[in-house]
């Protein structure tokens, strides 16, 4: 399933991202997905991604800091400063590794 293959790190996901007050949206060509910071229980920085994983619906959206403008930057941080765990990760870390951080 494609949950499996996320919590592996062997599915992706592409597509573009529409970024609200109080949600964002994660267009794809079969599937687009409605999220609310509130669902956001990890926020993950690193120095070439920024991780978002929303544990209840079984996702991690993963945004390309090259593609995301300071401006988005700061309005999530601002947005997520209140997620209980917010993990500052080492940028030698494997990309799978990331999951690991994201989904345990």
């Amino acid at each position: 399933s494609f949950e499996k293959n996320v919590k592996k790190g062997i599915s992706s996901f592409t597509g573009c991202s529409q970024f609200f007050e109080d949600y964002f949206i994660k267009k794809g060509t079969s599937v687009s997905y409605t999220i609310k910071y509130s669902d956001i229980d990890r926020f993950i920085e690193t120095d070439t991604n920024i991780y978002l994983s929303c544990k209840n619906m079984g996702i991690i959206i993963i945004l390309q800091r090259k593609n995301c403008s300071d401006d988005l930057v700061l309005f999530l941080e601002k947005k997520l400063k209140n997620v209980n765990e917010k993990y500052q990760v080492s940028v030698n870390m494997q990309y799978s590794d990331y999951y690991k951080y994201i989904f345990k």
